[in-house]
């Protein structure tokens, strides 16, 4: 799983500096993938939410990213706090604005290094 895992980040990272869909959409695929090796795969739950987030090889999906983002910060991955407190703190159609439930997901020691608020 970690193989599909890092090639899917590869995938990725090329994509990011070709800005080629297709490229993006096999990231996607390899990510869904090692989620379904390992349910239990916090980054590629995390990286899941950050291509429908952008529209990056998927169509673009507040909810679905959420969702995504969600599951990565149960499974403790830190980013996804940090993706999580920002969408509580500007609030969106996704979730309404919440700053007590913002704080829950962004830790005062990851605010220096991940900007929630």
């Amino acid at each position: 799983m970690d193989g599909i895992f890092h090639l899917g980040y590869y995938t990725l990272d090329n994509a990011t500096r070709t800005d080629d869909e297709d490229q993006y959409a096999e990231a996607a695929d390899l990510f869904r993938e090692a989620i379904s090796l390992d349910p239990e795969y916090e980054e590629a739950y995390y990286y899941m939410g950050f291509l429908f987030e952008n529209g990056l090889g998927v169509d673009r999906d507040m909810k679905t990213a959420f969702r995504f983002y969600r599951k990565a910060g149960d499974l403790d991955h830190a980013k996804s706090w940090t993706k999580l407190g920002t969408f509580y703190a500007k609030g969106n159609i996704i979730v309404n604005k919440n700053i007590e439930i913002m704080r829950l997901w962004c830790p005062k020691k990851f605010k220096k290094f991940y900007h929630c608020l």
